[in-house]
């Protein structure tokens, strides 16, 4: 029950985004170019997130917790854990299209 107001928290958020997004008039705007400059930062930490940087520092942070887990200084979940993180930022165009194509 400590974490009740993280709960809340989230809930609220969730609330007000869904609010935001049946808005007739941000779908109206969204037409016109007026978020342009948020889409254009969205794509550029998207393409930071999988550029060649980000790759191999992925690598070898995997590789070091992977020699962490092996030694018996951090559990295998964190492994695991960080693995499937990578799998999520690297595939995500992937994930994306997979879902939209059964959706149709």
């Amino acid at each position: 029950m400590k974490n009740s107001w993280m709960y809340s928290l989230v809930l609220v958020i969730c609330v007000g985004a869904m609010i935001a997004a049946s808005e007739p008039a941000l779908a109206q705007a969204a037409g016109t170019g007026a978020f342009q400059p948020i889409e254009t930062i969205a794509q550029q930490i998207s393409s930071f997130l999988r550029g060649g940087f980000a790759t191999s520092a992925a690598l070898i942070c995997l590789a070091a917790m992977g020699y962490r887990a092996w030694a018996g200084h951090i559990p295998w979940s964190w492994v695991l854990g960080f693995a499937l993180g990578c799998a999520f930022i690297f595939g995500g165009p992937q994930i994306v299209q997979v879902f939209s194509s059964i959706g149709g």
